[in-house]
């Protein structure tokens, strides 16, 4: 872990760079060891300058306990706490422009055994939080690891030198208010332990020309010495393709005996990589691919040389019970209702949804047109959010187009 500066409030006034955070990568599968951390927290809300509470959030003390993921808006606890502490600050004179409100949110937790088996071998340990409504800063035993602005894409930290030879660890965070609809940690929050030499990310390109597929794929890496790949057909148990590569080696198959990814048919094959050195395998992910070729002209989008006619909603992720903390029988709603009313296309609104929302549309069978966070304007902020979205999306085939900005920028991708 390398050294972290101390939390700085310059970060809320001019959003800008993440600090500590992890590359953003594909949504995959793994078999590293992951120990979730939702469920019950504790909370409180806050009201002050933002020096104060970056001050004040690893040494609270006075907290009542709320679900994660959720909203703090739904138990009313974030708005009394906020509201007693605005009347606090008032009554001892600080001027109402200085004072920010806030959350602050914690969890006491002990590793389960893979976890623990995984620190004691040396392995980096990462903290996750998957969904965020405003600036988020968080302390692990009492040790600052970590800021990210904007938290519609999940952000990664790495937690490893924060970690004190204790029994039981203590995970705060510092919340502040955003324009978000909604406030809280609304998507899981979760510790996963990664190898020495690990995947960073897999960025795989598939396509097809109507008579056969092809493969573009390039490995990010922390180390290793070769990367193996295998495309499978897991309906009929079957590999279609093979190959071994050095890290960021960009590979290419052709003429794959693959059927294209339509939403009428969305056919899926399982990509297996895996990372490999002189003492063996050190580390494996996989993800589904579908292959096919989308093209957008004045004359309309074409799929595979075909015009496609879009017929489409836009969705907002989020739910009239539970706000932005929404769970995967109701994404599973939207596009079961989808396919029954005739809808192939979904345009996702006003920030990136949960990536589970196009795991789905790549299975069932949906157009999604992805867009990126527009929390705040162009800057530093703004940028990293843009990649992040398109680095965790891209490898998906629903996703055919991107929006970026809002609809004042008239700014398309």
């Amino acid at each position: 872990m390398k050294h972290i500066p101390e939390p700085d409030v310059a970060g809320l006034r001019d959003p800008g760079a993440s600090v500590n955070r992890l590359t953003v990568h594909a949504t995959w599968r793994s078999r590293r060891p992951l120990q979730i951390l939702s469920s019950t927290w504790q909370v409180t809300g806050v009201s002050g300058t933002v020096a104060e509470l970056i001050e004040r959030t690893p040494h609270q003390r006075d907290f009542e306990a709320t679900s994660i993921p959720g909203i703090l808006e739904l138990d009313g606890l974030w708005v009394r706490r906020e509201e007693e502490a605005r009347r606090t600050a008032e009554a001892r004179g600080e001027p109402a422009a200085d004072s920010v409100r806030a959350s602050i949110l914690r969890r006491e937790f002990i590793f389960d055994a893979p976890l623990k088996e995984a620190v004691e071998r040396g392995w980096m340990m990462t903290l996750t939080f998957g969904g965020f409504s405003g600036p988020l800063y968080a302390w692990v035993d009492g040790t600052f690891v970590g800021f990210c602005a904007d938290g519609f894409i999940p952000a990664a930290f790495d937690v490893t030198g924060a970690l004190q030879p204790t029994h039981s660890h203590t995970l705060v965070v510092l919340l502040m208010d955003s324009p978000v609809c909604c406030h809280g940690l609304f998507r899981e929050v979760s510790l996963e332990a990664r190898p020495p030499a690990h995947i960073v990310d897999v960025v795989p390109v598939a396509s097809h020309d109507g008579r056969a597929g092809a493969l573009t794929l390039r490995v990010e890496t922390t180390g290793g010495v070769e990367v193996h790949a295998a495309l499978v057909n897991e309906t009929e148990q079957k590999r279609l393709w093979s190959a071994v590569a050095s890290p960021d080696e960009v590979v290419t198959a052709r003429g794959l005996d693959v059927i294209p990814w339509s939403a009428e048919e969305p056919a899926l094959y399982r990509l297996i990589v895996t990372l490999r050195d002189e003492e063996g395998v050190k580390d494996t992910v996989s993800l589904d691919l579908g292959f096919r070729d989308v093209e957008a002209t004045s004359q309309g989008v074409s799929l595979a040389g075909k015009a496609l006619a879009l017929r489409g909603v836009t969705r907002n992720e989020c739910d009239g019970r539970t706000g932005l903390a929404v769970n995967i029988p109701e994404m599973l709603d939207d596009i079961v209702w989808c396919k029954r009313h005739g809808v192939n296309t979904v345009v996702i609104a006003d920030a990136p949804g949960h990536a589970r929302f196009l795991d789905l549309a790549d299975e069932y069978g949906l157009y999604v047109i992805d867009c990126t966070s527009n929390l705040y304007g162009p800057g530093v902020a703004r940028d990293e959010a843009i990649e992040a979205a398109i680095r965790r999306d891209r490898a998906h085939p629903s996703v055919i187009a991107w929006a970026i900005g809002d609809e004042e920028d008239e700014v398309r991708a």
